[in-house]
C-alpha cells in the first residue's frame, strides 16, 4: 500500500514538474493561434446569441405551429451558447495554469498527509485521487484547445499556401471541367441550380467533386459561405470558419482527385432556423484549377416531401 501511493506521488510530481510547464510553454508558443481561436469562440457565441433571439422572436410571431421542433432548435441554440462561453473560459491559459499546479499541488499535499498521518490515510487519498482527476479534466481540455489552435494555423498555412498556389498557376497548366456537384447537381457557370431544405431540422447535404478532365486535379478545396441563418453540424472531414459578420466558410480538402473521376465527400449537416431563399457563394480552387466561384440557390421551406 505504502509502495502504491509513493508511486502515486512521484506520478504527481512529474505533472508538476513535467507536464504543466510543458503546457505552459506550448501554449505560450501558439499565442497567435490562442487570440484566433478566441476571437473565433467569440464570433460563436455573438452568433449563438443573435440565432436564439430570432428563434425566440420567431416562436412569438408564429404561435405555436410545431412547438417541439421549435424547443429542440432552442435547446440546440442554447447548447451552443453554453459551448461557446466554456471554450472562452479555457481560453485563458495562465488562469487554467494555476488551477492545474493548484489542484495538483493540493492532491500532492494530500498524498503527503496520506503517509505521515495513517490514521486518516483513506479520507486525504479518496481526495488526492478526487484532485487529481479534476486536474486531468482540465488537461484534456487544453489538449483540445491546442488541437483546435493548431487546425486554426494549420488553416491560415492552407490558405496562404492557396494564394501562393494561384499566383503561380497563373504561369501553369490549368486544367478545366472540373465542378463541384451538390445534391446530384453539377455546378457550372451560367446554370442556375436550387436545393431545397426543409426549416428547424437537421438536412444531410450530399457533396462530391466531379473531375472530367484528362489530368489529375491536386489539392483542390471546396467551399460554401452560409449566411448565419444556418446551424452547420462540426465534422471530422471538413473546417468551418466564423467570420464577424455571422457567415460561416465551410471548407472540404482533397490531396487529389484523378482524371474522369468523381469524388464523394461525406455529407454536410445544416440546419436552417429561418424560411426563406439563400444564395450560397460556392468555390472550388486547387493547384491546377483557376478559381471558380459560383451562387446556388438554397430555398428553406416548412416541410421537404421525400
Amino acid at each position: 500500500m505504502e509502495t502504491a501511493i509513493s508511486l502515486y506521488g512521484y506520478l504527481l510530481i512529474t505533472f508538476l514538474g513535467v507536464i504543466v510547464p510543458l503546457f505552459g510553454i506550448l501554449l505560450s508558443l501558439f499565442r497567435q493561434g490562442l487570440i484566433e481561436l478566441t476571437t473565433q469562440a467569440e464570433r460563436e457565441k455573438t452568433n449563438s446569441t443573435k440565432n436564439l433571439r430570432e428563434q425566440l422572436k420567431k416562436q412569438s410571431e408564429e404561435g405555436q405551429p410545431n412547438i417541439n421542433d421549435i424547443k429542440k432548435s432552442i435547446r440546440e441554440l442554447t447548447h451552443s451558447l453554453k459551448t461557446a462561453e466554456k471554450k472562452l473560459s479555457y481560453l485563458n491559459p495562465k488562469k487554467q495554469l494555476l488551477r492545474l499546479f493548484a489542484l495538483l499541488f493540493l492532491s500532492f499535499f494530500a498524498v503527503l498527509v496520506a503517509i505521515l498521518h495513517k490514521q486518516s490515510a483513506w479520507f486525504a487519498l479518496v481526495l488526492s485521487i478526487l484532485l487529481f482527476f479534476l486536474a486531468l479534466y482540465i488537461l484534456w481540455k487544453l489538449l483540445q484547445i491546442l488541437v483546435d489552435v493548431k487546425s486554426i494555423i494549420d488553416g491560415k498555412k492552407g490558405e496562404l499556401e492557396s494564394k501562393v498556389v494561384e499566383l503561380l498557376s497563373s504561369s501553369s497548366t490549368l486544367i478545366e471541367n472540373v465542378h463541384p456537384v451538390i445534391e446530384g447537381n453539377v455546378i457550372k457557370d451560367g446554370e442556375e441550380v436550387t436545393i431545397n431544405l426543409s426549416v428547424d431540422i437537421i438536412n444531410e447535404i450530399k457533396i462530391s467533386i466531379s473531375n472530367n478532365a484528362k489530368m489529375m486535379a491536386k489539392k483542390v478545396e471546396l467551399g460554401f459561405i452560409f449566411p448565419r441563418e444556418f446551424i452547420i453540424e462540426k465534422g471530422p472531414s471538413y473546417t468551418i470558419y466564423n467570420d464577424e459578420d455571422g457567415t460561416q466558410i465551410v471548407r472540404y480538402h482533397a490531396d487529389e482527385i484523378q482524371a474522369q473521376t468523381r469524388l464523394v465527400l461525406p455529407k454536410l449537416n445544416i440546419k436552417p432556423i429561418k424560411k426563406d431563399a439563400f444564395k450560397v457563394q460556392t468555390f472550388i480552387k486547387a493547384e491546377n484549377i483557376k478559381s471558380k466561384y459560383y451562387l446556388v440557390q438554397f430555398n428553406v421551406e416548412e416541410d421537404i416531401p421525400f
